[in-house]
């Protein structure tokens, strides 16, 4: 009998993808006991919140995931940011592996998670100037605020800003590094339907 070495397999990632799921699955432990060998825990229990997912995002391309609460949609975020590692599947974000490659990915990337924070007494202006002074070749900070309608509100002090103001804060940053691929979660949280609009139409012309 012979043996051949398999080498991994990868997705097949078309030539103007920017994100690639192949069979992706995510699963949570919900519950475990203790080894009496060992003294470690043992998973006894799991839900299963992403069952093979198959998508690519193009470059370019506005792509939304529709579901309702529970359905497994920033679940599904958190594996293309490379916050997880999914528990069967594979991801291209950009080419590379969104957790073992992150050093190739996370510079090229920008991401606004489900909820966030801002230090309290800092205006938009210097967290946006704070942020602006982590990058490498960021875009300037007047011209993330105009684009995101937040200059005329640059002197706030951030506790003072509204939920949707917040948001558009968060996208800002988000937009600064000038990212290939920008992901956000929720992003329409406490945003009325003009503002994200307004956010809809910023987003397809840096898509453009």
């Amino acid at each position: 009998m012979t043996t051949t070495a398999l080498q991994p397999s990868t997705p097949a990632v078309a030539a103007d993808a920017a994100i690639t799921l192949s069979g992706v699955r995510r699963t949570y432990t919900t519950a475990t006991r203790r080894n009496p060998l060992t003294g470690g825990r043992t998973p006894t229990a799991s839900f299963e919140a992403v069952r093979g997912i198959d998508l690519t995002v193009r470059r370019g391309e506005l792509f939304a995931l529709l579901g309702t609460n529970g359905a497994g949609k920033t679940s599904t975020v958190e594996l293309i940011e490379g916050l997880a590692r999914p528990a069967a599947g594979e991801i291209r974000v950009l080419g590379h592996d969104p957790v073992a490659e992150r050093h190739l990915v996370r510079h090229r990337t920008g991401v606004v998670l489900q909820a966030s924070g801002f230090p309290s007494s800092l205006t938009v202006a210097e967290m946006a100037r704070m942020w602006h002074g982590t990058l490498s070749r960021p875009i300037a900070v007047a011209d993330v605020l105009e684009a995101v309608d937040l200059a005329r509100r640059a002197d706030v002090e951030t506790s003072k800003l509204s939920g949707g103001e917040r948001r558009r804060l968060d996208v800002a940053l988000a937009l600064m590094a000038d990212p290939e691929v920008l992901v956000l979660d929720e992003p329409n949280n406490q945003m009325g339907g003009t503002r994200f609009s307004y956010l809809q139409s910023t987003a397809y012309a840096l898509a453009a």
